[in-house]
């Protein structure tokens, strides 16, 4: 496998506190709120199968109710709610899962209907089942604890007051009752507290776990986006591939600070890098502002392009109007410094390839006949000014001043009509 296949997964630990607090089964309010609508979420699969699963079984169960009511009349009409009620409850359960209004009473309902069924269970087996009902209710509080995924405090108080129910209702009958039923029954709740609590321990972990690799892929979305167009971003992520498009027309503005060379000898490092970064910050905004694409900084100069890598058709209004508050950014940064800076800014319409090049360390660029005259355009124009060929004079003419600067000889590109942009009509 050669290095560029080879991906590092980030392996990520629980810190002490976070593990005590898993332990502990509480976390800070907002984070126990967080945890509760999670768990939910993360169950409601669950449910929503074991709820119809139930209904099969219980279907299986009415074998014998069904067999009274053949041969007895009247019927007991107690049995009445043996078979539908349960139904009832696995339909609540079922639709507690299903609808995402209900999941955050999941619990609640899951408990109050075991509840419900335990009370049949506990009333009505011994009667139906007279020579299982002891195999029916261990098997029911192993239920409790784990197939419902109800948490250790839901399932211990749910699980205790069935069993109670039981003990009063059939087993304090029995003479040998809780030797022969009930501590086998009471080591069942203790191994089902265990399971409980080892279920919502690694729940809770899950969550952290969980919660700390949605912060971590959120700060490199964050990164990502902050290197690449969204667009191009998402391309990026589907899959390794070439990206690049050719656009028929788009905007190119190409900035440098004048004179920012001999100026820089004069700052100490840390002083230049904070002084570009408040600069460039400031640009950055404006780019924000007026929906334009950032390619890159080269030293002090800044590239920024409009009209991909989504088209639009104002692409070099937009442009434009960023180069004419670009000025008064920088003199903003230059005032409260006391530094004597302007900007030389140059901008050229026309078409363009646009791409993603490297796989470490990539960028999104721009290539094209059309970058090098915007290229040109900066290093040709006046201190101060917005220097545009004639491609973009024509597409803003009718909205804006200019100043014709006449024909130009430019390097690598020959004769060519420029104007300088003074404003807006």
């Amino acid at each position: 496998m050669n290095d560029q296949s080879q991906v590092t997964v980030p392996d990520f630990q629980l810190s002490p506190d976070t593990k005590r607090e898993a332990e502990h089964l509480k976390f800070g309010p907002e984070m126990e709120r967080e945890f509760l609508a999670y768990y939910a979420r993360k169950i409601r699969e669950t449910v929503r199968w074991l709820s119809i699963a139930l209904v099969a079984l219980w279907a299986g169960v009415l074998a014998t109710p069904l067999q009274l009511f053949a041969r007895q009349d009247p019927h007991p009409p107690e049995l009445w709610a043996y078979i539908f009620v349960p139904h009832l409850v696995f339909a609540a359960m079922y639709f507690g899962a299903v609808r995402p209004a209900l999941n955050q009473h999941l619990e609640w309902i899951l408990r109050i209907g075991t509840l419900i069924v335990g009370g049949c269970v506990v009333f009505y087996t011994p009667y139906l089942y007279p020579v299982q009902p002891f195999t029916i209710m261990m098997l029911f509080v192993i239920a409790i604890y784990t197939a419902l995924r109800l948490r250790l405090v839901g399932a211990a108080v749910t699980s205790i007051l069935v069993t109670a129910g039981y003990y009063f209702v059939y087993e304090r009958r029995q003479p040998d009752g809780w030797v022969l039923h009930m501590v086998p029954l009471l080591m069942t709740h203790v191994l089902g507290l265990l399971s409980a609590y080892t279920i919502e321990v690694l729940a809770r972990q899950d969550f952290l776990l969980t919660r700390s690799l949605a912060a971590e892929h959120e700060k490199s979305e964050r990164l990502l986006l902050s290197i690449l167009p969204e667009t191009i971003a998402t391309q990026l992520k589907a899959g390794p591939k070439s990206i690049a498009d050719g656009f028929a027309e788009v905007t190119i503005l190409f900035a440098d600070i004048v004179d920012f060379t001999p100026f820089s000898a004069k700052l100490k490092p840390d002083e230049l890098v904070s002084f570009l970064n408040e600069v460039f910050s400031a640009f950055d905004a404006l780019t924000h502002r007026y929906g334009l694409e950032k390619i890159k900084t080269i030293g002090d100069a800044y590239l920024v392009v409009g009209g991909l890598p989504v088209a639009r058709a104002d692409h070099a209004e937009a442009v434009a109007e960023m180069a004419l508050a670009m000025g008064p950014a920088l003199q903003s940064v230059c005032e409260a410094r006391g530094l004597p800076l302007r900007l030389r800014i140059g901008i050229n319409t026309g078409p363009v390839v646009a791409g993603v090049i490297g796989t470490k360390k990539f960028i999104y660029d721009l290539w094209g006949d059309a970058v090098n005259v915007a290229s040109r355009m900066e290093s040709h124009g006046v201190a101060g000014g917005i220097h545009v060929s004639d491609s973009t004079y024509r597409q803003l003419k009718d909205k804006y001043r200019f100043e014709e600067r006449g024909p130009l000889q430019i390097k690598g590109c020959g004769t060519m009509s420029t104007f300088l942009l003074l404003g807006p009509k």
